[in-house]
């Protein structure tokens, strides 16, 4: 039933077209299909592999940021731990000021990623060493009403010119203190 009219419709065709092109279109139609559905394959796998690329650098990036931090932040909270076990120790005598200053400046060298290492008593007396600009001291005593001094740092930790003097903030607003 079906083949009488699908040979009655080549027949029509064949006699208009000829055997050439009725001969290569086939061919190039398959030809067309199997470049196609190779060319889609083709880039469906390149997004899927640009994809996974991209999941796997994000992974590796995250996973060296997330080291760096912990490195990063471990640095003061062990240069405070040291500082605690000194005192703790007897090894650091928070009355002698000089000893005081020279620990804090070599903690501050040894400690590359920590701009400032600070140790108040709760006598009053507070000493810092920094290095935000150049390298700092700054010290207060509870017999200074309430000033902080500020001074150069030589290289080797000597205290210098005294730079500027300001109104000492509240103990409470200082980040990062402990008790000694």
């Amino acid at each position: 039933m079906l083949i009488r009219p699908l040979n009655r419709l080549i027949s029509r065709i064949s006699r208009r077209v000829p055997l050439q092109t009725f001969l290569t279109v086939p061919f190039l139609l398959q030809i067309v299909a199997v470049a196609g559905l190779t060319g889609g394959l083709s880039w469906l796998n390149a997004q899927k592999s640009v994809y996974e690329l991209t999941a796997k650098l994000q992974d590796e990036i995250s996973s060296g940021i997330q080291l760096e931090l912990r490195t990063y932040l471990a640095a003061p909270q062990l240069a405070t731990r040291i500082s605690n076990d000194a005192v703790r120790l007897g090894q650091l005598n928070l009355q002698d000021t000089l000893s005081l200053e020279r620990y804090l400046f070599t903690q501050l060298t040894q400690f590359k990623s920590v701009s400032g290492i600070s140790i108040g008593t709760e006598q009053g007396s507070f000493r810092s060493v920094n290095r935000r600009r150049e390298l700092r001291l700054q010290r207060s005593d509870r017999w200074d009403d309430g000033k902080v001094y500020d001074y150069a740092l030589d290289g080797l930790g000597d205290r210098g010119a005294l730079l500027e003097s300001f109104a000492r903030p509240p103990a409470q607003s200082m980040n990062g203190t402990m008790p000694l």
